[in-house]
């Protein structure tokens, strides 16, 4: 396994240009997907053979701990069981090196605390979209010049523009929020955060502008 990258587990979610650029473009040998069984996409993964790893198998508990690199879109700590007390393998695996692709755009959100050097998840690496974030990253995350390179959105670099003139559509997607974390349906549906986004969807201005716009 020398050299080995690790492409994380997040959320049992496929980024699926990601394991394209990976398993195909790149031809790496040693990069290897962590993926939970009972994740929908883990039978188209098979493809990919032994490159996709069953997530707390035997060979994902190994391949963590003696990795060159993690490259994720999110901290290390979801590597392993979520939330889990003090433990060895969770120690071992604070220490590797990370590149980390981003969820999104970070530019002006303050997830310093979070993401930054000193945060409680701190990356080795640190991909930015632009300039002006690489500027933000640099000055207020606290990571160097050269930890920071601009990249793009790397987590969609394969993906191909299909929309079409004619077709006039919008795409919300709210994002997830720490503070809704493990809260039943009726706490979500008080909460101001889906109050907030139903007067939005619901609004009778918004679908007199769509009208107006033939949306």
């Amino acid at each position: 396994m020398k050299n080995s990258a690790l492409w994380r587990r997040i959320m049992d979610i496929i980024s699926s240009n990601i394991v394209w650029s990976s398993f195909q473009k790149e031809k790496k040998q040693h990069i290897y997907y962590i993926l939970d069984t009972d994740s929908a996409d883990y039978d188209k993964m098979k493809q990919y053979g032994k490159h996709v790893i069953p997530f707390m198998s035997f060979r994902h508990i190994l391949y963590s701990l003696v990795a060159n690199l993690y490259i994720a879109s999110d901290s290390k700590k979801h590597l392993y069981t979520w939330r889990a007390k003090p433990n060895v393998i969770s120690n071992r695996i604070s220490k590797h090196n990370i590149l980390f692709l981003q969820h999104g755009v970070t530019a002006l959100k303050r997830v310093h605390p979070i993401f930054g050097m000193k945060g409680s998840s701190p990356m080795t690496h640190f991909t930015t979209t632009s300039r002006f974030e690489h500027k933000i990253i640099v000055e207020n995350f606290g990571y160097e010049d050269g930890d920071a390179p601009i990249l793009g959105f790397t987590r969609w670099d394969v993906l191909e523009d299909t929309s079409k003139p004619e077709e006039k559509i919008i795409l919300a997607m709210p994002t997830w929020r720490s503070w809704l974390e493990e809260k039943s349906a009726e706490e979500f549906k008080a909460s101001d955060y889906y109050k907030n986004y139903m007067k939005l969807l619901q609004s009778q201005k918004l679908a007199r502008i769509l009208k107006r716009k033939m949306m």
